[in-house]
């Protein structure tokens, strides 16, 4: 019975010392790097799939700037409160704005009977009843000084009590009279109109007709 009991401690300590190498061995197993347990085979790993960039909106229609609208430019008129109707004439020193110029009327000379007839001889006589008037007549481009105004003294004629108008009538040999002009903005022209008028005749009128065709009147000194 004493030799079975030592038996058994023997087996029993053999089996301990077993069961310690058996679990020392798998310890050692299992702190083995994975790859050594692999063959030193790469370990698989599975792409990156990299997340696409935010793609921010983007017009490519682009707002052209707002442009002013373009400037019209129109032809002066006459503004005034007189010089619109043969009743209302622009007062003796005053003046009409018409076609972007500006008349006034500085001055007469009645009778000019002399000054023409020694300006040459072949001159028009004026009849029994009839004289020659000068008008001396300022005129100035109220237009910018790129833009000119035209003149034209067909446009000018006088206007008696009768109310016949009267175009102005050339005589030849006389200095300071007013000319058919072409004359840009802030120019001024002076000189004389002639007509023959009605001797005596106190309400003749300075009458300019523009293209348009509307007339302005202007008073005579007396």
């Amino acid at each position: 019975m004493k030799n079975n009991s030592i038996v058994y401690q023997l087996l029993a300590i053999a089996l301990l010392i077993f069961v310690s190498v058996a679990c020392g061995s798998k310890g050692v197993a299992d702190s083995t790097p994975i790859g050594n347990q692999l063959g030193n085979q790469p370990i698989p790993t599975s792409p990156v799939e990299s997340s696409p960039s935010a793609t921010i909106p983007f017009s490519t229609s682009i707002e052209k700037p707002t442009e002013p609208p373009p400037m019209v430019e129109s032809t002066p008129t006459a503004t005034m409160l007189f010089g619109n109707t043969r009743s209302n004439p622009a007062p003796v020193g005053s003046s009409v704005l018409v076609e972007g110029m500006q008349f006034i009327v500085t001055g007469i000379v009645r009778p000019a009977d002399s000054i023409v007839s020694n300006g040459n001889f072949f001159n028009y006589k004026p009849a029994t009843g009839e004289e020659w008037l000068f008008i001396k007549l300022s005129v100035t481009c109220k237009n910018t000084s790129d833009e000119h105004c035209i003149l034209s003294t067909n446009s000018l004629k006088a206007l008696g009590s009768n109310g016949i108008l009267v175009d102005g009538l050339g005589a030849a040999g006389v200095d300071g009279l007013l000319q058919d002009t072409t004359f840009y903005g802030r120019a001024n022209v002076t000189g004389n109109l002639s007509f023959v008028v009605a001797k005596g005749d106190k309400s003749i009128l300075l009458v300019y007709q523009s293209t348009l065709g509307d007339s302005f009147f202007l008073a005579l000194p007396k």
